[in-house]
């Protein structure tokens, strides 16, 4: 190689190492800003990291408050079919005293007009219709017992309690409910 050429060379050589020292005094001013950005994003990831456990903390918390609901709503089906199955009992109840009325009624219907029973059970069921209080002349007409009977069943009836008479004005009232309606 000539003395030109080394020269040359040289210069260049010169030319690239003040290129990269000039590179690295741009870099030695900004190092202390990229060290502080990373030690930011270092924190910023640990803060993440501490984010993502709680909420994996959490998420296990509503998984198992997930399947308490399930283990209550379980029960509550369980408690739910035993009420339907009382409700049915219940109902079933109830039908069997509609029937009792029935058949109530069926026996007052026999013991008044089929074997001619005494007026006595007659005027108290009239009595427990709608008016739990009428007169005595209306009794012996809805009941078709002759006026005498029916004074002579009211007085034994006031006797025993079940209906309050009053005489003079022929007013009853009914004082003891004994057929349910």
């Amino acid at each position: 190689m000539s003395v030109n050429e080394k020269k040359s060379a040289l210069l260049k050589a010169t030319t690239q190492l003040q290129q990269v020292i000039s590179l690295l005094d741009t870099l030695k001013d900004e190092y202390p800003e990229l060290y502080g950005k990373l030690s930011d994003l270092e924190k910023a990831n640990q803060e993440l990291k501490k984010g993502r456990g709680m909420v994996e903390k959490e998420l296990d918390q509503l998984r198992t408050e997930n399947q308490k609901m399930k283990s209550e709503l379980e029960n509550v089906s369980l408690e739910l079919g035993k009420v339907s199955k009382e409700f049915e009992h219940l109902t079933k109840e109830k039908d069997k005293k509609v029937e009792t009325r029935k058949v109530l009624a069926l026996s007052i219907t026999l013991l008044t007009e089929v074997f001619g029973a005494m007026p006595h059970s007659k005027l108290l069921y009239l009595l427990h219709g709608q008016k739990v209080e009428m007169s005595r002349d209306a009794l012996a007409k809805s009941s078709g017992i002759s006026p005498a009977v029916v004074r002579k069943a009211l007085a034994d009836l006031s006797a025993a309690k079940l209906v309050e008479y009053d005489v003079e004005s022929g007013t009853v009232k009914l004082l003891k409910r004994i057929y349910e309606a």
